[in-house]
């Protein structure tokens, strides 16, 4: 079965020579999480940019359901079915969680989904703050606005990268409970995290990067309890090894 996002062999060079993603390849089929796990500077953002469009890749191939994402600027069918809420930013600092919402449904032709869209934001606890401007946010208010916009761009594909970051257990929870929903409905997901307990618990494949590369891969539940923290720490620890 053609997997719904498939990246093959993925470089990105930074302008200046600095080498973000070295060689990352991925797979996830329709009604599969991967959880892209690893510390700041591993190059998951870089990677979910690149699977988003949002950021041009130097080498590889980023497809949909077959279909390539390209990253130039203009209309892409396969990159509008893509739901993404980056790892910060991406709030315009004086909109407000409605206008945006509006913004979004209206870009997919979704506004249909204004109920719909008004039930996420209860469960993502941010109804109370609809008509305030996003400069006003926390960190953890700003990360569950974007999953909720993510959430509604999407069709099919799901990428979240650090939604958990800042975000108390109860937000984290309903994160859990939105990507476990959009499985279940046959959609597939790329959630990326450095924290591992939630990896774990999002996710049924992980995928471990330091320095832009892949370095180790397995089920979720392979990374679950102290025998996946030692092998998760494990990895960390070879990769401060060879940065020293």
């Amino acid at each position: 079965m053609t997997p719904m996002i498939e990246v093959r062999d993925l470089h990105v060079t930074y302008d200046g020579g600095k080498v973000a993603v070295d060689g990352v390849s991925l797979r996830v089929p329709a009604g599969g999480v991967l959880a892209l796990l690893g510390s700041n500077g591993a190059g998951k953002s870089t990677t979910m940019k690149a699977i988003a469009g949002a950021w041009p890749l130097t080498s590889g191939t980023v497809a949909v359901d077959g279909q390539v994402v390209r990253s130039a600027a203009g209309a892409d069918k396969t990159r509008s079915r893509i739901g993404y809420c980056p790892d910060v930013g991406g709030l315009p600092p004086m909109m407000t969680v409605r206008e945006l919402i509006g913004i979004t449904l209206a870009a997919t032709g979704r506004l249909s989904m204004w109920p719909s869209a008004l039930g996420l934001a209860e469960r993502l606890s941010v109804a109370d703050r609809l008509d305030h401007p996003a400069h006003t946010f926390s960190h953890g208010v700003a990360r569950r606005v974007s999953v909720l916009l993510a959430c509604l761009g999407q069709d099919g594909v799901l990428l979240l990268d650090e939604p958990f970051d800042g975000v108390d257990p109860v937000g984290a929870r309903a994160i859990v409970d939105l990507v476990a929903e959009h499985q279940s409905a046959g959609g597939a997901a790329i959630v990326s995290t450095h924290q591992l307990e939630w990896a774990v618990e999002v996710a049924d494949q992980v995928a471990v990067m330091t320095a832009g590369k892949v370095r180790d891969a397995g089920l979720g539940r392979d990374f679950a309890g102290a025998r996946g923290a030692r092998r998760y720490g494990a990895v960390l620890d070879a990769a401060a090894r060879s940065a020293a």
